[in-house]
Protein backbone atom coordinates (compact mmCIF):
# COMPACT_ATOMS: atom_id res chain seq x y z
CA UNK A 1 0.00 0.00 0.00
CA UNK A 2 2.82 2.40 0.82
CA UNK A 3 4.30 1.99 -2.67
CA UNK A 4 0.93 2.92 -4.14
CA UNK A 5 0.64 5.91 -1.80
CA UNK A 6 4.11 7.10 -2.78
CA UNK A 7 3.24 6.69 -6.45
CA UNK A 8 0.11 8.81 -6.02
CA UNK A 9 2.09 11.47 -4.17
CA UNK A 10 4.74 11.56 -6.92
CA UNK A 11 2.03 11.85 -9.58
CA UNK A 12 0.42 14.75 -7.74
CA UNK A 13 3.77 16.54 -7.54
CA UNK A 14 4.40 16.07 -11.27
CA UNK A 15 1.02 17.28 -12.49
CA UNK A 16 1.07 20.27 -10.14
CA UNK A 17 3.48 21.88 -12.63
CA UNK A 18 1.30 21.12 -15.68
CA UNK A 19 -1.72 23.22 -16.83
CA UNK A 20 -3.92 20.19 -17.42
CA UNK A 21 -7.65 19.70 -17.75
CA UNK A 22 -8.79 16.73 -15.70
CA UNK A 23 -11.48 14.35 -16.88
CA UNK A 24 -14.14 13.85 -14.20
CA UNK A 25 -13.89 10.64 -12.21
CA UNK A 26 -17.69 10.61 -11.87
CA UNK A 27 -19.95 8.82 -14.31
CA UNK A 28 -19.62 5.71 -16.45
CA UNK A 29 -16.62 4.82 -18.59
CA UNK A 30 -18.64 5.75 -21.67
CA UNK A 31 -19.42 9.19 -20.27
CA UNK A 32 -15.81 9.80 -19.27
CA UNK A 33 -14.60 8.58 -22.68
CA UNK A 34 -16.96 11.05 -24.41
CA UNK A 35 -15.66 13.88 -22.20
CA UNK A 36 -12.09 12.89 -23.08
CA UNK A 37 -12.91 12.88 -26.81
CA UNK A 38 -14.45 16.37 -26.58
CA UNK A 39 -11.29 17.69 -24.91
CA UNK A 40 -9.12 16.07 -27.56
CA UNK A 41 -11.29 17.46 -30.36
CA UNK A 42 -10.58 20.91 -28.90
CA UNK A 43 -6.83 20.10 -28.97
CA UNK A 44 -6.58 20.65 -25.22
CA UNK A 45 -2.79 20.78 -24.54
CA UNK A 46 -2.87 18.43 -21.55
CA UNK A 47 -5.61 15.95 -20.63
CA UNK A 48 -5.27 14.32 -17.20
CA UNK A 49 -6.88 10.95 -16.39
CA UNK A 50 -8.59 10.76 -19.77
CA UNK A 51 -10.47 7.59 -20.70
CA UNK A 52 -9.76 5.88 -24.03
CA UNK A 53 -12.47 3.39 -24.90
CA UNK A 54 -12.86 1.19 -27.97
CA UNK A 55 -14.88 -2.02 -27.96
CA UNK A 56 -13.61 -4.25 -25.16
CA UNK A 57 -10.45 -2.17 -24.66
CA UNK A 58 -10.22 0.65 -22.14
CA UNK A 59 -7.22 2.63 -20.93
CA UNK A 60 -6.69 5.54 -18.55
CA UNK A 61 -3.29 7.13 -19.28
CA UNK A 62 -1.98 9.54 -16.68
CA UNK A 63 -1.61 12.29 -19.27
CA UNK A 64 -2.36 12.92 -22.93
CA UNK A 65 -0.23 15.64 -24.52
CA UNK A 66 -1.07 17.43 -27.76
CA UNK A 67 2.05 17.34 -29.96
CA UNK A 68 1.83 19.13 -33.36
CA UNK A 69 -1.15 17.32 -34.86
CA UNK A 70 -1.83 14.37 -32.54
CA UNK A 71 -1.92 13.19 -28.95
CA UNK A 72 0.81 11.18 -27.21
CA UNK A 73 0.39 9.23 -23.94
CA UNK A 74 2.47 9.87 -20.83
CA UNK A 75 2.77 7.70 -17.73
CA UNK A 76 4.09 8.98 -14.40
CA UNK A 77 6.18 6.32 -12.67
CA UNK A 78 8.08 6.06 -9.40
CA UNK A 79 10.93 4.15 -11.06
CA UNK A 80 14.00 5.68 -12.65
CA UNK A 81 14.39 3.58 -15.80
CA UNK A 82 12.09 2.26 -18.51
CA UNK A 83 10.72 -1.19 -17.71
CA UNK A 84 9.12 -3.57 -20.17
CA UNK A 85 5.72 -3.20 -18.52
CA UNK A 86 5.92 0.60 -18.83
CA UNK A 87 6.67 0.36 -22.54
CA UNK A 88 3.88 -2.15 -23.21
CA UNK A 89 1.39 -0.05 -21.23
CA UNK A 90 2.25 2.98 -23.37
CA UNK A 91 1.98 0.88 -26.54
CA UNK A 92 -1.55 -0.04 -25.44
CA UNK A 93 -2.48 3.61 -24.97
CA UNK A 94 -0.91 4.43 -28.34
CA UNK A 95 -3.02 1.68 -29.91
CA UNK A 96 -6.18 3.07 -28.30
CA UNK A 97 -5.36 6.61 -29.40
CA UNK A 98 -5.13 5.32 -32.96
CA UNK A 99 -8.53 3.67 -32.64
CA UNK A 100 -10.18 6.71 -31.03
CA UNK A 101 -8.57 9.58 -32.97
CA UNK A 102 -7.41 7.92 -36.18
CA UNK A 103 -3.77 8.81 -35.47
CA UNK A 104 -1.64 6.22 -33.70
CA UNK A 105 1.43 7.92 -32.19
CA UNK A 106 4.77 6.20 -32.47
CA UNK A 107 6.17 8.10 -29.50
CA UNK A 108 5.22 8.14 -25.81
CA UNK A 109 6.91 9.17 -22.60
CA UNK A 110 7.51 8.24 -19.00
CA UNK A 111 8.03 10.89 -16.34
CA UNK A 112 10.23 9.17 -13.76
CA UNK A 113 10.90 9.66 -10.06
CA UNK A 114 13.36 12.48 -10.89
CA UNK A 115 10.67 14.18 -13.01
CA UNK A 116 12.69 13.46 -16.13
CA UNK A 117 10.83 12.83 -19.40
CA UNK A 118 12.07 9.62 -21.02
CA UNK A 119 10.98 8.87 -24.58
CA UNK A 120 9.57 5.46 -25.46
CA UNK A 121 9.63 4.39 -29.10
CA UNK A 122 6.38 2.44 -29.48
CA UNK A 123 7.46 1.28 -32.93
CA UNK A 124 10.36 -0.68 -31.46
CA UNK A 125 8.02 -2.41 -29.00
CA UNK A 126 5.19 -2.98 -31.45
CA UNK A 127 5.97 -6.62 -32.33
CA UNK A 128 6.14 -7.63 -28.68
CA UNK A 129 3.04 -5.60 -27.89
CA UNK A 130 1.03 -7.24 -30.69
CA UNK A 131 2.05 -10.65 -29.36
CA UNK A 132 0.96 -9.79 -25.81
CA UNK A 133 -2.36 -8.21 -26.82
CA UNK A 134 -3.17 -11.20 -29.01
CA UNK A 135 -2.55 -13.53 -26.05
CA UNK A 136 -4.68 -11.39 -23.71
CA UNK A 137 -7.56 -11.38 -26.18
CA UNK A 138 -7.45 -15.17 -26.28
CA UNK A 139 -7.76 -15.24 -22.49
CA UNK A 140 -10.69 -12.80 -22.51
CA UNK A 141 -12.53 -14.83 -25.16
CA UNK A 142 -11.82 -18.13 -23.41
CA UNK A 143 -9.62 -19.49 -26.20
CA UNK A 144 -6.66 -19.55 -23.80
CA UNK A 145 -6.48 -20.10 -20.06
CA UNK A 146 -4.28 -18.21 -17.67
CA UNK A 147 -3.56 -20.67 -14.90
CA UNK A 148 -1.55 -20.52 -11.71
CA UNK A 149 2.09 -19.77 -12.39
CA UNK A 150 3.86 -18.68 -9.21
CA UNK A 151 7.20 -17.01 -9.80
CA UNK A 152 9.50 -14.23 -8.57
CA UNK A 153 7.02 -11.57 -9.74
CA UNK A 154 4.63 -12.92 -7.08
CA UNK A 155 7.03 -12.31 -4.18
CA UNK A 156 5.32 -9.26 -2.72
CA UNK A 157 1.80 -9.95 -3.94
CA UNK A 158 -0.75 -10.12 -1.08
CA UNK A 159 -2.43 -13.03 -2.88
CA UNK A 160 0.70 -15.16 -3.00
CA UNK A 161 -0.22 -17.42 -0.06
CA UNK A 162 -3.70 -17.90 -1.42
CA UNK A 163 -2.25 -18.98 -4.78
CA UNK A 164 0.24 -21.30 -3.09
CA UNK A 165 -2.55 -22.96 -1.11
CA UNK A 166 -4.63 -23.34 -4.27
CA UNK A 167 -1.63 -24.89 -6.03
CA UNK A 168 -1.15 -27.37 -3.19
CA UNK A 169 -4.83 -28.35 -3.23
CA UNK A 170 -4.62 -29.08 -6.95
CA UNK A 171 -1.10 -30.59 -6.84
CA UNK A 172 -0.42 -28.00 -9.52
CA UNK A 173 2.64 -28.11 -11.75
CA UNK A 174 3.64 -24.63 -10.60
CA UNK A 175 4.79 -26.23 -7.32
CA UNK A 176 7.83 -27.49 -9.23
CA UNK A 177 10.74 -25.13 -8.66
CA UNK A 178 12.06 -23.39 -11.76
CA UNK A 179 9.30 -24.69 -14.04
CA UNK A 180 7.99 -21.36 -15.30
CA UNK A 181 4.74 -20.47 -17.00
CA UNK A 182 5.78 -21.40 -20.55
CA UNK A 183 7.09 -24.83 -19.58
CA UNK A 184 4.00 -25.52 -17.49
CA UNK A 185 1.85 -25.15 -20.60
CA UNK A 186 4.24 -27.35 -22.59
CA UNK A 187 3.88 -30.14 -20.04
CA UNK A 188 0.09 -29.76 -19.95
CA UNK A 189 -0.03 -29.93 -23.75
CA UNK A 190 1.90 -33.23 -23.46
CA UNK A 191 -0.70 -34.60 -21.02
CA UNK A 192 1.20 -33.89 -17.77
CA UNK A 193 -1.25 -31.96 -15.59
CA UNK A 194 -0.14 -32.42 -11.97
CA UNK A 195 3.05 -32.59 -9.95
CA UNK A 196 2.42 -36.29 -9.27
CA UNK A 197 2.13 -36.94 -13.01
CA UNK A 198 5.37 -35.01 -13.57
CA UNK A 199 7.13 -37.19 -11.01
CA UNK A 200 5.96 -40.30 -12.86
CA UNK A 201 6.50 -39.05 -16.43
CA UNK A 202 8.40 -41.17 -18.95
CA UNK A 203 11.18 -38.91 -20.24
CA UNK A 204 11.79 -40.95 -23.39
CA UNK A 205 8.19 -40.51 -24.53
CA UNK A 206 8.36 -36.74 -24.02
CA UNK A 207 11.69 -36.09 -25.69
CA UNK A 208 10.08 -34.26 -28.60
CA UNK A 209 8.58 -31.39 -26.58
CA UNK A 210 9.87 -28.23 -28.25
CA UNK A 211 12.09 -26.23 -25.91
CA UNK A 212 12.17 -28.92 -23.22
CA UNK A 213 14.99 -31.36 -23.81
CA UNK A 214 15.68 -34.55 -21.83
CA UNK A 215 18.06 -32.79 -19.41
CA UNK A 216 15.43 -30.21 -18.45
CA UNK A 217 12.72 -32.85 -18.15
CA UNK A 218 14.91 -34.97 -15.88
CA UNK A 219 15.43 -31.98 -13.55
CA UNK A 220 11.72 -31.20 -13.44
CA UNK A 221 10.85 -34.85 -12.81
CA UNK A 222 13.43 -35.04 -10.04
CA UNK A 223 12.13 -31.86 -8.39
CA UNK A 224 8.58 -33.22 -8.47
CA UNK A 225 9.75 -36.51 -6.92
CA UNK A 226 11.57 -34.70 -4.12
CA UNK A 227 8.60 -32.42 -3.41
CA UNK A 228 6.29 -35.42 -3.04
CA UNK A 229 8.79 -37.35 -0.91
CA UNK A 230 9.46 -34.22 1.21
CA UNK A 231 13.10 -35.18 1.56
CA UNK A 232 16.33 -33.58 0.34
CA UNK A 233 18.10 -35.39 -2.44
CA UNK A 234 21.90 -34.99 -2.60
CA UNK A 235 23.27 -35.14 -6.14
CA UNK A 236 26.87 -34.42 -5.21
CA UNK A 237 28.74 -32.71 -2.40
CA UNK A 238 28.92 -28.97 -3.19
CA UNK A 239 32.39 -27.51 -3.61
CA UNK A 240 32.54 -24.36 -1.49
CA UNK A 241 35.59 -22.19 -1.04
CA UNK A 242 36.56 -21.53 2.57
CA UNK A 243 38.98 -19.21 4.35
CA UNK A 244 39.99 -18.22 7.92
CA UNK A 245 37.68 -15.21 7.72
CA UNK A 246 34.12 -15.91 6.59
CA UNK A 247 32.06 -12.87 5.57
CA UNK A 248 28.33 -13.27 5.01
CA UNK A 249 27.09 -10.32 3.01
CA UNK A 250 23.69 -8.89 2.14
CA UNK A 251 22.65 -5.65 0.45
CA UNK A 252 19.46 -3.65 0.79
CA UNK A 253 18.40 -1.53 -2.18
CA UNK A 254 15.46 0.41 -3.58
CA UNK A 255 14.97 -0.27 -7.31
CA UNK A 256 12.39 2.53 -7.55
CA UNK A 257 15.01 5.20 -6.93
CA UNK A 258 17.96 3.10 -8.10
CA UNK A 259 20.02 3.18 -4.92
CA UNK A 260 21.53 0.68 -2.48
CA UNK A 261 21.20 1.95 1.07
CA UNK A 262 22.76 -0.74 3.28
CA UNK A 263 25.69 -3.16 3.03
CA UNK A 264 25.62 -5.67 5.87
CA UNK A 265 28.44 -8.04 6.82
CA UNK A 266 28.40 -10.89 9.31
CA UNK A 267 32.05 -11.69 9.98
CA UNK A 268 32.96 -15.05 11.50
CA UNK A 269 36.50 -15.73 12.64
CA UNK A 270 37.78 -18.14 15.29
CA UNK A 271 34.18 -19.16 16.08
CA UNK A 272 33.23 -15.57 16.91
CA UNK A 273 30.74 -13.47 14.94
CA UNK A 274 30.38 -9.73 14.48
CA UNK A 275 27.82 -7.85 12.42
CA UNK A 276 28.99 -4.66 10.69
CA UNK A 277 26.88 -2.34 8.57
CA UNK A 278 27.46 0.53 6.17
CA UNK A 279 24.45 2.81 5.61
CA UNK A 280 23.39 5.46 3.13
CA UNK A 281 21.16 7.53 5.41
CA UNK A 282 20.12 9.53 2.36
CA UNK A 283 20.13 8.26 -1.26
CA UNK A 284 22.92 10.70 -2.12
CA UNK A 285 25.08 8.98 0.54
CA UNK A 286 25.43 5.77 -1.50
CA UNK A 287 28.91 6.79 -2.71
CA UNK A 288 30.05 7.53 0.84
CA UNK A 289 28.69 4.15 1.98
CA UNK A 290 30.54 2.39 -0.86
CA UNK A 291 33.82 4.12 0.04
CA UNK A 292 33.45 3.17 3.72
CA UNK A 293 32.86 -0.43 2.72
CA UNK A 294 35.94 -0.50 0.47
CA UNK A 295 38.06 1.13 3.17
CA UNK A 296 36.96 -1.55 5.62
CA UNK A 297 37.69 -4.37 3.17
CA UNK A 298 41.13 -2.95 2.39
CA UNK A 299 41.99 -3.30 6.09
CA UNK A 300 41.43 -7.07 6.14
CA UNK A 301 44.87 -8.67 5.98
CA UNK A 302 44.02 -12.35 6.35
CA UNK A 303 42.39 -14.53 3.68
CA UNK A 304 38.62 -14.20 3.45
CA UNK A 305 35.61 -15.37 1.44
CA UNK A 306 32.40 -13.40 0.87
CA UNK A 307 29.32 -15.62 0.99
CA UNK A 308 26.08 -14.29 -0.50
CA UNK A 309 22.83 -15.71 -1.84
CA UNK A 310 21.87 -15.15 -5.48
CA UNK A 311 23.35 -12.57 -7.84
CA UNK A 312 22.21 -9.25 -6.37
CA UNK A 313 25.39 -8.49 -4.45
CA UNK A 314 27.69 -9.24 -7.38
CA UNK A 315 25.72 -7.18 -9.88
CA UNK A 316 25.20 -4.24 -7.52
CA UNK A 317 28.82 -4.11 -6.42
CA UNK A 318 29.61 -3.71 -10.11
CA UNK A 319 27.03 -0.92 -10.42
CA UNK A 320 28.43 0.92 -7.39
CA UNK A 321 32.00 0.53 -8.62
CA UNK A 322 31.07 1.91 -12.04
CA UNK A 323 29.06 4.72 -10.43
CA UNK A 324 31.40 5.73 -7.61
CA UNK A 325 34.81 4.27 -8.49
CA UNK A 326 37.33 3.05 -5.93
CA UNK A 327 40.43 0.86 -5.80
CA UNK A 328 40.09 -1.23 -8.97
CA UNK A 329 42.33 -4.05 -7.73
CA UNK A 330 40.37 -4.29 -4.47
CA UNK A 331 37.06 -4.33 -6.33
CA UNK A 332 38.21 -7.18 -8.57
CA UNK A 333 39.48 -9.08 -5.51
CA UNK A 334 36.08 -8.71 -3.82
CA UNK A 335 34.32 -9.73 -7.02
CA UNK A 336 36.51 -12.84 -7.34
CA UNK A 337 35.96 -13.87 -3.71
CA UNK A 338 32.15 -13.66 -3.87
CA UNK A 339 30.72 -17.15 -3.36
CA UNK A 340 27.09 -17.48 -4.46
CA UNK A 341 25.48 -20.17 -2.30
CA UNK A 342 22.45 -20.51 -4.56
CA UNK A 343 24.77 -21.62 -7.35
CA UNK A 344 26.19 -24.23 -4.97
CA UNK A 345 22.71 -25.53 -4.22
CA UNK A 346 21.82 -25.78 -7.89
CA UNK A 347 23.36 -28.93 -9.31
CA UNK A 348 24.28 -30.29 -5.86
CA UNK A 349 21.03 -30.83 -4.00
CA UNK A 350 17.31 -30.93 -4.73
CA UNK A 351 15.18 -29.42 -1.99
CA UNK A 352 11.50 -30.23 -1.34
CA UNK A 353 10.57 -26.61 -2.00
CA UNK A 354 8.63 -24.79 -4.68
CA UNK A 355 11.12 -21.95 -4.55
CA UNK A 356 14.83 -21.73 -3.70
CA UNK A 357 14.88 -18.16 -2.36
CA UNK A 358 16.84 -17.46 0.82
CA UNK A 359 13.59 -17.12 2.81
CA UNK A 360 12.32 -20.52 1.70
CA UNK A 361 15.63 -22.36 2.07
CA UNK A 362 16.68 -20.89 5.43
CA UNK A 363 13.21 -21.44 6.91
CA UNK A 364 13.34 -25.02 5.70
CA UNK A 365 16.56 -25.25 7.76
CA UNK A 366 14.65 -23.92 10.82
CA UNK A 367 15.98 -20.37 10.71
CA UNK A 368 13.51 -17.56 11.42
CA UNK A 369 13.76 -13.81 11.03
CA UNK A 370 13.11 -11.60 14.05
CA UNK A 371 10.65 -9.63 11.90
CA UNK A 372 8.68 -12.81 11.21
CA UNK A 373 6.23 -12.45 8.34
CA UNK A 374 7.30 -8.82 7.92
CA UNK A 375 10.75 -9.95 6.83
CA UNK A 376 11.22 -9.21 3.16
CA UNK A 377 12.86 -6.93 0.65
CA UNK A 378 9.64 -5.03 -0.08
CA UNK A 379 9.17 -4.10 3.58
CA UNK A 380 12.81 -3.07 3.84
CA UNK A 381 12.18 -0.64 0.97
CA UNK A 382 9.00 0.67 2.61
CA UNK A 383 10.76 1.16 5.93
CA UNK A 384 13.54 3.07 4.17
CA UNK A 385 11.08 5.27 2.27
CA UNK A 386 9.19 6.03 5.48
CA UNK A 387 12.46 6.73 7.26
CA UNK A 388 13.46 9.21 4.54
CA UNK A 389 10.23 11.15 5.05
CA UNK A 390 11.23 11.99 8.64
CA UNK A 391 14.71 10.63 9.56
CA UNK A 392 14.71 12.27 12.98
CA UNK A 393 11.48 10.66 14.17
CA UNK A 394 11.78 7.40 12.21
CA UNK A 395 15.09 6.11 13.52
CA UNK A 396 13.29 2.99 14.70
CA UNK A 397 12.59 2.10 11.04
CA UNK A 398 16.27 2.30 10.23
CA UNK A 399 16.90 -0.06 13.13
CA UNK A 400 14.29 -2.48 11.72
CA UNK A 401 16.13 -2.46 8.38
CA UNK A 402 19.43 -3.16 10.11
CA UNK A 403 17.90 -6.00 12.16
CA UNK A 404 16.35 -7.51 9.04
CA UNK A 405 19.62 -7.24 7.14
CA UNK A 406 21.56 -8.85 9.99
CA UNK A 407 19.11 -11.75 9.93
CA UNK A 408 19.59 -12.11 6.16
CA UNK A 409 23.33 -12.41 6.80
CA UNK A 410 22.72 -15.00 9.53
CA UNK A 411 20.37 -16.92 7.26
CA UNK A 412 23.11 -17.01 4.62
CA UNK A 413 25.49 -18.41 7.23
CA UNK A 414 22.95 -21.12 8.16
CA UNK A 415 22.70 -22.18 4.51
CA UNK A 416 26.49 -22.25 4.10
CA UNK A 417 27.01 -24.36 7.22
CA UNK A 418 24.31 -26.80 6.09
CA UNK A 419 25.86 -27.18 2.64
CA UNK A 420 29.31 -27.79 4.11
CA UNK A 421 27.89 -30.44 6.45
CA UNK A 422 26.38 -32.52 3.63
Amino acid sequence: MKLIENGVKHEEEVVSDIPYVKVSEEGSLNERAKETKKLMDKQTPWVYQGVLLKGDMVGVPDLLEWVKDHYEPIEIKSGRRIKKEYALQLCFYSHLLGEVTGKRPSSARVINIDKEKIDVDCGKWRTEYEKEIKYLKKIVTGKESDELAIGSVCNDCPWRKFCENEAKKKDDLTLIHNLGRANKFKLKAAGINTQREAAAMDISSLAKIKGLGPASLIKLKEQAEVNLAKEVRIIKKPQIREAPIEIYIDLEGDPMIGVDYLIGLLIRQNKKEEYIKFIARQPEDEGKMWKEFLDFMSGIKDDYILYHYHGYEKSHFKIMFERHGGDEQLYHEIDFLLEDLLKKINGSVVLPLMKYSLKYVARYLDFEWCAGEEAGGANSILWYQNYLEDPKNNKDLLEKIIEYNADDCRATRVVKDWLCAL
